[in-house]
């Protein structure tokens, strides 16, 4: 077990994980999915510019079609800090992820919430389908059309208990992805948003034959982030997720990079809470190990 607070926090660190197939470009679709919200609430037009193909077209659930043009100019508008029915959150929920050779299906709810405005729409849920599209040089995933289907109001009823659909599973993931790519870019902010105030991570190592256990709060963990100076890569695989109600668990095997060389690998073991705002990383077990199986991605790319 490391000795100082940062190294510590270096042992914990979760950056840009991989999982094979698939899994991660699921993974990575549902992480864009939240990026992209987070995005309009910010009005991040540059961002967006990013994502959307130059053919995207916006469906809304009345009918009406805005192209990549007109939604720009829509993103791009001065809206005053204090204007009655600006964004204040757009949490993706129940996200369902389909990936097809280079092309992506997705479909789920978006939580909005603004602050004042027409009440009837200060808190509601916007259920859609979007396709997404890969290609370029960089083989980057770009957003070709997104259709609203259903708006109600109210935050989205929470998943049935004792149940894991692949929509809930992918939701999770990507929360997890979120929040291994906040780490990598050491962005608090990011990282605040997807971790639940209070939580706890405990670290588990064995030293001489017994159990070595430290613990970190999420605040803690905040404030020590900014510190890190070294480049942190953790890649896991084969996740295994368990919901019951609002609550869910994710374990998965992992190996973990510091500065482009294997440092340790061991095991993650999340906890996630549904809050108001969407599912939460509450804290969570990690083992500190240093033989584990070879993991099947096979060396670090940089």
């Amino acid at each position: 077990m490391r000795g100082t607070p940062i190294l510590l926090l270096v042992a914990w660190n979760l950056a840009a994980a991989q999982t094979p197939g698939g899994n991660a470009d699921s993974a990575a679709i549902a992480t864009l999915e939240q990026r992209i919200e987070d995005a309009m609430v910010r009005r991040d037009a540059t961002f967006l510019e990013t994502v959307y193909a130059p053919t995207f077209r916006f469906k809304h659930s009345t009918g009406s079609l805005e192209t990549r043009a007109q939604r720009m100019t829509s993103v791009r508008r001065q809206v005053p800090s204090d204007a009655p029915g600006r964004f204040i959150a757009r949490t993706v929920d129940s996200l369902d992820v389909e990936i097809h050779g280079d092309v992506a299906l997705t479909t789920g709810r978006i939580h909005v919430r603004r602050d004042g405005g027409d009440p009837r729409w200060r808190d509601y849920t916007v259920r859609y389908a979007r396709i997404y599209s890969r290609g370029g040089a960089r083989g980057r995933w770009q957003l070709l059309t997104h259709h609203s289907t259903a708006e109600t109001q109210g935050p989205p009823a929470p998943f049935p208990a004792s149940v894991t659909t692949s929509a809930a599973r992918d939701t999770i993931l990507g929360v997890i992805q979120t929040f291994f790519e906040t780490m990598a870019a050491k962005d608090i902010e990011g990282a605040r948003r997807v971790l639940v105030a209070e939580g706890r991570f405990h670290a588990v190592r064995e030293q001489n034959g017994a159990p070595a256990i430290r613990s970190f709060s999420n605040a803690e963990y905040l404030t020590q982030l900014q510190q890190v100076k070294e480049a942190l890569r953790e890649r896991m695989w084969d996740p295994e997720v368990r919901i019951r109600g609002s609550m869910a668990s994710v374990w998965t095997p992992y190996d973990f990079w510091l500065d482009g060389k294997r440092s340790h690998c061991g095991i993650d073991a999340f906890d996630l809470v549904r809050t108001p705002e969407g599912w939460k990383i509450a804290g969570g077990v990690y083992t500190v190990e240093s033989q584990c199986a070879p993991s099947p991605l096979g060396p670090l790319n940089p």
